[in-house]
């Protein structure tokens, strides 16, 4: 939708309540630049959730990520301008990676 509605404002508070009444294992938001690619967007979800390793290598995102989210219940926040492309790459690569993890997926395409 336009900018300036408070979209994000609202996404960030309800997350927030969320993280402090511990309704999630792990759990992650980030906001970002328009045209950043699935595995960009995912690689630096992997360095927040992984605070350790922040300089994980590219090529290790996907086991990072299946290693962060298996078993856990999580909630991850993606805000920014994707295209539709990236989002679909997004959504597969979660699918394929959470085995025995419980997410919830709510996906709004603009």
């Amino acid at each position: 939708g336009m900018g300036g509605l408070g979209k994000t404002t609202l996404v960030r508070n309800v997350y927030n309540i969320m993280k402090k009444k511990n309704c999630f294992d792990v759990h992650a938001m980030e906001s970002f630049a328009p045209h950043l690619t699935a595995p960009n967007i995912l690689h630096q979800i992997v360095q927040q959730l992984t605070e350790d390793n922040k300089n994980c290598p590219r090529s290790m995102v996907h086991e990072m990520l299946a290693t962060a989210l298996r078993d856990f219940k999580y909630l991850l926040v993606i805000d920014g301008e994707v295209s539709t492309t990236e989002w679909k790459n997004i959504i597969t690569m979660l699918t394929t990676l959470a085995v025995g993890s419980t997410g919830i997926r709510i996906v709004a395409y603009q």
